[in-house]
């Protein structure tokens, strides 16, 4: 048996700061590799169609398409991907919501620093090497 695959990973947020941060926060705690970073719902979309990745971080209000109806489309053109949504503000509607979306998990952005990393190893073992 050889290295288990190692989670592709897309980067959606309005931020710049943010995509740096997060990248750095996921190749220096787990094996994975940042396929894309994007900066609105309307190109990642795009890129999930395009890079098919395991995991997709999304942002939950950005320009051009807030997060809960990017996290739909995200889901029709790679179904596979586990979009895990990052909001300022995680209220159980919104939970609620993210979920119904097709959403895997909800993260408030001051929690993602110790509940990412663990949400996207638990996301992506289920799926095997």
């Amino acid at each position: 048996m050889g290295e288990p695959r190692r989670p592709r990973i897309l980067i959606a947020d309005d931020y710049i700061s943010l995509h740096e941060a997060l990248t750095r926060l996921l190749t220096t705690s787990i094996a994975c590799e940042v396929v894309g970073r994007v900066c609105n719902g309307l190109e990642a979309i795009e890129f999930a169609g395009r890079l098919q990745p395991d995991v997709v971080v999304l942002d939950l209000v950005m320009p051009g398409m807030n997060g809960l109806d990017a996290c739909r489309e995200i889901k029709a053109v790679a179904p596979a991907a586990h979009v895990v949504v990052l909001t300022a503000d995680a209220d159980a509607d919104l939970r609620a919501r993210a979920i119904e979306a097709g959403a895997a998990a909800l993260i408030p952005k001051y929690r993602v620093a110790n509940d990412l990393v663990p949400a996207i190893q638990l996301l992506t073992k289920a799926d095997g090497p």
